[in-house]
């Protein structure tokens, strides 16, 4: 699984919309849906925000970074 489809699979599991987690995280929506979409990739520090706000261990974000 790759990062864009992590972040997308758990954003369902959720129940959030791509512009409700971006809040949640204290985040523009274009940034979350560029990291989702695959565009871009978070930095560390974001992978560690990530992490905390979606309850993804930060190992599995970053075994999905390369992908």
């Amino acid at each position: 699984m790759t990062l864009p489809e992590l972040l997308k699979a758990r954003r369902n599991e959720m129940g959030l919309t791509q512009r409700e987690l971006a809040e949640k995280l204290g985040k523009n929506f274009q940034t979350y849906q560029r990291w989702e979409s695959g565009l871009y990739k978070p930095s560390i520090e974001n992978l560690h925000l990530l992490s905390a706000k979606m309850d993804i261990e930060l190992s599995v974000l970053i075994d999905t970074y390369s992908k």
